[in-house]
């Protein structure tokens, strides 16, 4: 919508002439079962090419960008070994390392819709959260079609595997006794777009949100020590 050109909406956004310059975004935003109204300036859109009007996926992405979607938040089912608690955050060779981001940011991973207009002219957009791709830091990606599940309390990390599947096995170890040889873990949590417009235009699009605090490990060796058969 434009406000009119005597409101201080557009102080700071007019010309020499003092004559207001742009255009106003107001959005409608769903956020979980909330929603909320966001009025934003933009210096101008560039038209949908062979019509008239704006582009819809421009005045999607920038509805988008009123939601600040949260970086991913990584999860690894690693611990402080209670025989190597100078390495700090660690798991084992061959051990499934259970991987995962908050489910329940939905600013992470989630599902929401859009509404935005400019003057008369109005788009639609459902976006929500298709994959996630963690980078274990060793040469390996793994791929996962959801969040993936947290790992709390007890564990066996030696044999419990994750109930999505979502987890890696190191198969190389940390420099012995060397707390700076580690494995960063990062994610990459994939949103999908579908758009469409009151005057019958529709798309897809999708975009990428890297994680930014990234946990580190060190991989340890298991070792077996010979027990003294009882006399």
């Amino acid at each position: 919508m434009n406000y009119p050109a005597e409101s201080p909406m557009w102080d700071g956004h007019r010309d020499k002439a003092g004559n207001p310059t742009g255009y106003f975004l107001d959005c409608l935003v769903g956020v979980g079962d909330a929603r909320r109204s966001i009025s934003g300036w933009h210096a101008g859109f560039p038209s949908t090419p062979g019509r008239d009007g704006p582009d819809p996926s421009t005045i999607i992405r920038s509805a988008i960008a009123t939601l600040s979607l949260h970086p991913p938040t990584v999860g690894v089912g690693a611990a402080v070994l209670i025989d190597l608690p100078e390495m700090g955050l660690a798991t084992y060779i061959g051990a499934p390392l259970w991987l995962w981001v908050n489910r329940y940011d939905s600013l992470q991973w989630g599902t929401h819709t859009i509404t935005a207009s400019v003057d008369q002219y109005s788009a639609s957009a459902t976006l929500r959260s298709t994959k996630v791709v963690f980078d274990t830091g060793d040469g390996s990606t793994v791929t996962c079609y959801g969040p993936g599940d947290a790992r709390t309390g007890e564990w066996e990390r030696l044999r419990n595997e994750s109930p999505s599947g979502c987890q890696h096995r190191y198969m190389v170890r940390s420099e012995m006794d060397n707390p700076n040889d580690r494995f960063t873990v990062s994610a990459t949590v994939t949103w999908r777009v579908n758009w469409s417009t009151t005057d019958a235009q529709y798309g897809t699009f999708t975009f990428e949100i890297d994680s930014i605090d990234n946990p580190t490990l060190y991989v340890a060796e298991l070792f077996a020590y010979p027990v003294p058969w009882p006399s």
